[in-house]
């Protein structure tokens, strides 16, 4: 199954943010900025993550902090 960024952001009509990081192996950085032009709305943010790949990004601390901002301001918390 191919997954495309820009084809599932263009259809996505919701609150997203975006989180990228620097030294991604699998998706190329310079891809964040055709992701967020293609979502073509104002309620997309992005968080990038200097000196993270793809995946060991997940297990920053700075990254839970910004996810609970972003939901937090879209008022998604409960």
């Amino acid at each position: 199954i191919t997954i495309s960024p820009i084809q599932t952001i263009e259809k996505y009509t919701g609150p997203a943010l975006l989180i990228h990081g620097t030294k991604d192996e699998v998706v190329d950085f310079t891809d964040l900025n055709k992701i967020r032009k293609a979502a073509r709305r104002e309620n997309v943010s992005q968080f990038v993550m200097k000196g993270y790949g793809h995946s060991d990004l997940l297990a920053a601390p700075e990254l839970a902090v910004e996810i609970k901002s972003f939901l937090s301001k879209k008022n998604l918390l409960n």
